[in-house]
C-alpha cells in the first residue's frame, strides 16, 4: 500500500467534478472527444521522509485549438489554490504551452504543475 495518495487519480476526480463538460483521463483515450484533458505524473521530488512534491502534467486538448488552454489555465490555477500547490513560481513549473500532436495535428496546451504530498495517515 502507497503512503500517498495518488495525485493523478485526485486530479482527474478533481476537474471531473467541476462540471465543465470536459472529460479528463491518464492517458489518451482511443475514442478522442473533441476536447479532453489528460493528467500524467511527470516527475516525484521527496522533500523528506513524510513530504514529497508530485509534478503533473496535464495535456488539454481541444480541435479548436487554443480556446481550452485559457478555461484549462484558469481551472488548474482554481485547483492550486485550493489543493496545496507549490514552490517553483507558487506551483507552476511550466505553461500553459501550445503542443499541437504529432500524429494527429491536433492542437493541445501543455501545464505542469507541482502538487504537495503529505504521508497518509493511518
Amino acid at each position: 500500500m502507497s503512503r500517498y495518495s495518488d495525485p493523478v487519480t485526485e486530479a482527474i476526480t478533481y476537474l471531473d467534478t467541476q462540471h465543465d463538460g470536459v472529460s479528463t483521463f491518464g492517458q489518451v483515450p482511443a475514442t478522442r472527444p473533441a476536447r479532453f484533458r489528460v493528467v500524467t505524473r511527470t516527475g516525484t521530488e521527496w522533500l523528506n521522509p513524510g513530504n514529497r512534491l508530485a509534478q503533473l502534467t496535464f495535456e488539454c486538448w481541444n480541435t479548436r485549438g487554443t480556446a481550452a488552454a485559457d478555461d484549462d489555465g484558469e481551472l488548474l490555477s482554481d485547483m492550486l489554490a485550493e489543493w496545496e500547490a507549490i514552490p517553483a513560481a507558487d506551483g507552476w513549473v511550466g505553461g500553459p504551452y501550445q503542443q499541437v500532436d504529432p500524429d494527429t495535428g491536433c492542437p493541445r496546451s501543455v501545464i505542469t504543475i507541482l502538487i504537495m504530498q503529505h504521508v497518509k495517515q493511518k
